[in-house]
């Protein structure tokens, strides 16, 4: 396993297309702005923008991984 972090936008379910597709726009843009990726480049990140539904297969994957480890270790929350 290789681990990672990853950050994202969340919206509840339920919000129109529209709004996600106009907010995945926005987020690439901000992402591509030549200051914010001189400051995300001095701290090691590599901001890599998702679409909706690539970034939902991100989720499902690390749910079905994490879920595995956290099931075969016997972690529980207390």
């Amino acid at each position: 396993m290789n681990p990672s972090a990853w950050y994202g936008v969340f919206v509840p379910t339920g919000t129109p297309p529209a709004i996600i597709a106009k907010l995945s726009v926005i987020v690439r843009k901000i992402a591509a702005d030549p200051e914010l990726a001189d400051k995300f480049d001095s701290i090691g990140m590599d901001p890599t923008p998702l679409g909706p539904e690539a970034f939902a297969q991100v989720i499902r994957d690390d749910i079905a991984t994490n879920g595995e480890v956290i099931r075969k270790a016997h972690i529980t929350l207390d």
